[in-house]
């Protein structure tokens, strides 16, 4: 059975201008780690997936680095114009082939013990 991770990490964060001039809500640090950052170590940590979707658009390019910090295993998937979440997933799903499915918001903070469940 293949599973497969969907990090959603395309949003601009309107409601956090101006800090999002400079970086991506996904890369706003949170107790010494940006929350993409912790997302892909508690995904392979507790769910172990063979393939980790990144859904990227606003400063793709920075997320990009940010991830491949965690290895080079992932498969980036530009959503283009944001048409919200389901359409983030949507494009996700057309490059993915899998059983099973996490969708993760990356700037969301979560505790570990919600990854462990």
């Amino acid at each position: 059975m293949e599973k497969a991770a969907i990090i959603l990490a395309a949003g601009i964060g309107e409601r956090l201008k101006p800090i999002t001039y400079t970086r991506p809500k996904p890369l706003l640090p949170v107790l010494g780690e940006t929350l993409l950052s912790r997302h892909i170590k508690l995904v392979k940590k507790y769910y172990k997936p063979d393939k980790i979707a990144i859904v990227v658009s606003y400063m793709a390019d920075k997320i990009k680095e940010e991830a491949n910090r965690h290895g080079d295993n992932f498969v980036f998937v530009n959503q283009g114009k944001e048409l919200g979440t389901g359409h983030a997933i949507r494009k996700a799903l057309e490059v993915l082939d899998a059983d099973e499915y996490l969708i993760v918001y990356s700037d969301v903070y979560t505790s570990e013990q919600n990854y462990r469940k």
